[in-house]
């Protein structure tokens, strides 16, 4: 411990191994070969194979191989009943949900001899004669598939993709501790505080999952660190560009970052920042038309819903909610007070904040089936800047932070660790279910 103290290196290699952790732990908190659980994961790996090896994103053979046991979607979803399909179809100018056309519940399939489950289609329904499209971008997966396409073919492109989003947690995390002493922070109190937004809160669980969140956290804090740094600007537009092809809405967060390149640094970094970002926003344009037949055709529409509800949920839903299972997040949103007047903690807030009151707008903040707050995995890094502002030099306020420290690292260890469980609920439940009455 007392290395740990002096060396903030050793901290932040320290919390880096631990972020890898759940990447190589299976069911039950054993080692496990890295696998795809719940959630979206497994629908990403099956455009990952889609891609990987028929080289297309029609994703109706994959489900199907996937329906007949193969690992199309992943070792856990290998011919579950519980594998619907999201995915969609366009029939002209319409589009049609995979849930509109086959039944949805998995008690309305069919379990066949071998094993292999089929799914049943609705009364009066034929499946359209037109290529079953993801319901997800395309980013990710050809980001993943850029680089695993030499894995083609055998059983070991899920487990690697797996390990993939585990390495850009990892990176991420070096990245923030480099945004923290570019705001000014100390060696050792940006490893510290590294270690704090990475494994005392739901960023810990995302380490090992496929979704977006972990490649979306790590386009973010390089386009930050680059324009904190006051470094090129196409170099931040392209970060934040990469993130823009994995979530198109991710152009908002360009805003407040292209505002400050302009303000404080070159009208020539802005420019450049302001290119790259167009060629992100032509490459989503691009995919669109290829996959889904048009450039305004998106793989999800965006649907409203009450952002009131939305952002008091993002905050204090129990399950779903940042401060119930990142506690600490409550002395860092009150540090703002005092952080916000440092003029590259304003421009790191206003992303922030951003994206939190996008995300209130929209119908699904709450993730679906995750774990927390998933929405705003990418952006909680940025919320801990409000940190730096506390000094901790009186006793109250250092029995306080270790209190909020203590719960939130045994959280998110729960979540991280027992992420076979996690899903949807909060990890007090967890606990219940292996201590509770059986």
């Amino acid at each position: 411990m007392n290395r740990l103290r002096h060396n903030p290196r050793a901290v932040t290699l320290v919390a880096s191994l631990l972020l890898m952790v759940p990447v190589f732990t299976g069911p039950g908190v054993k080692p496990g070969w890295p696998r795809a659980w719940e959630g979206d994961e497994p629908h990403y790996v099956v455009m990952l194979h889609s891609l990987i090896n028929d080289h297309d994103l029609n994703v109706r053979n994959n489900y199907w191989r996937a329906h007949q046991g193969e690992l199309d979607a992943g070792r856990t979803m290998a011919a579950s009943p519980l594998l619907d399909h999201q995915s969609a179809f366009w029939v002209g100018p319409s589009r049609v949900e995979w849930c509109q056309v086959y039944a949805c519940q998995p008690e309305a399939w069919r379990r066949n001899a071998d094993g292999s489950v089929t799914p049943h289609l609705l009364a009066g329904k034929v499946e359209p004669l037109v290529p079953e499209v993801p319901s997800h971008p395309a980013g990710l997966p050809l980001a993943l598939a850029a680089v695993l396409w030499p894995l083609a073919g055998t059983t070991l492109l899920e487990p690697a993709a797996v390990v993939c989003m585990g390495l850009m947690m990892v990176a991420a995390l070096w990245l923030f501790t480099r945004l923290l002493r570019g705001l000014g922070a100390p060696a050792w109190q940006a490893a510290w505080l590294g270690a704090v937004a990475f494994l005392c809160t739901p960023v810990w669980h995302y380490s090992r999952s496929l979704f977006n969140e972990g490649a979306l956290l790590l386009t973010l804090l390089w386009a930050c660190v680059v324009t904190v740094e006051r470094r090129h600007g196409a170099w931040a537009g392209a970060g934040l560009g990469l993130g823009i092809i994995m979530k198109p809405p991710w152009a908002l967060l360009a805003i407040p970052l292209w505002w400050d390149t302009l303000k404080h640094h070159s009208r020539r970094n802005a420019l450049a920042f302001a290119a790259a970002g167009t060629v992100a926003v032509a490459a989503v344009l691009g995919l669109n038309a290829l996959i889904y037949g048009g450039p305004l055709r998106t793989a999800q529409p965006f649907v409203v819903g009450n952002p009131l509800n939305g952002l008091v949920g993002l905050l204090l839903d129990p399950r779903h909610g940042l401060l119930p299972t990142a506690p600490i997040l409550g002395m860092a949103f009150w540090g703002w007070r005092v952080q916000h007047h440092h003029r590259q903690s304003r421009m790191l807030l206003a992303v922030a904040l951003t994206w939190l009151l996008f995300m209130a707008a929209w119908w699904a903040w709450d993730g679906a089936w995750c774990f927390g707050p998933r929405m705003m995995v990418p952006l909680i890094p940025l919320f801990m800047v409000g940190m730096l502002a506390w000094r901790l030099d009186t006793r109250p306020q250092r029995v306080l932070a270790g209190t909020l420290l203590a719960l939130g690292f045994v959280f998110n260890a729960v979540g991280a660790l027992f992420y076979h469980r996690a899903y949807g609920r909060h990890p007090l439940e967890v606990v219940w279910s292996y201590l509770g009455p059986r």
